[in-house]
């Protein structure tokens, strides 16, 4: 059906107004499916760092049929790899007039050429404020957009160091797709390091007292062992 009509202009027949109806039908079928496409192409982008030209849209085979959805669908694709690749050269422009120690810069340009944005065994929800040392979670780790100082254990990191061996701790620790929410994975993370760390550091001393993302349950545990230790002093 698509050839036919893309090669209109070589039937033996003229174009008449019932053709042109049909072509402009056809169009504005073809854009619809392309928009619908577009959206599901892209959260498999954000969620897996890849798209995929065979991804299955046979629910939109009703609309002008399979080949033309098909196409539809690695012409998509096409822009999208378009556009990302526009993006990781500027991403290379950006690294290069940059006053980054060369090594550092050396791993993004390694992380951009191979398009490693995006390790899908491994939740990167959290990751900038989580410590790779102790695995505590606070906003207020962040200093500053290059540095990391953990509230909690004192460990001080390059922000984007710490994220990288958070990642591999998280790998490491089995935290995989399992855990696909942000509150599941910062439920995961708070009761890891509840177990690991149990008592209280004290009131002045322990930032999980006065961290929102311990439930209550887990602050009142820490006040309660805090309680329990002033009074046995």
């Amino acid at each position: 059906m698509t050839d036919r009509i893309l090669r209109a202009d070589r039937l033996e027949q003229s174009m008449n107004i019932g053709k042109e109806r049909r072509v402009a039908q056809f169009i504005r079928d073809y854009r619809s499916v392309a928009v619908q496409i577009g959206p599901r192409q892209w959260r498999l982008f954000f969620e897996t760092g890849q798209i995929n030209k065979n991804l299955p849209a046979t629910d939109l085979n009703h609309i002008c049929g399979a080949a033309p959805v098909q196409m539809a669908t690695r012409q998509v694709v096409e822009q999208i790899k378009s556009w990302i690749s526009n993006r990781a050269n500027e991403f290379a422009d950006i690294v290069r007039s940059s006053k980054l120690p060369p090594k550092l810069r050396k791993q993004l340009y390694a992380i951009n050429r191979r398009r490693a944005w995006f390790i899908t065994s491994t939740p990167l929800k959290g990751i900038d404020k989580e410590c790779s040392s102790c695995g505590y979670v606070d906003r207020r780790n962040r200093r500053s957009q290059s540095e990391f100082l953990c509230r909690f254990c004192g460990m001080q990191k390059h922000a984007d160091v710490n994220a990288a061996c958070t990642v591999k701790g998280r790998r490491s620790s089995g935290l995989g797709d399992k855990f696909p929410t942000k509150d599941a994975i910062l439920a995961m993370l708070t009761r890891q390091h509840s177990e690991r760390f149990p008592r209280s550091q004290g009131a002045a001393a322990d930032p999980r007292l006065t961290n929102r993302y311990w439930s209550v349950a887990a602050r009142n545990a820490l006040t309660q062992d805090l309680a329990s230790c002033v009074q046995k002093q």
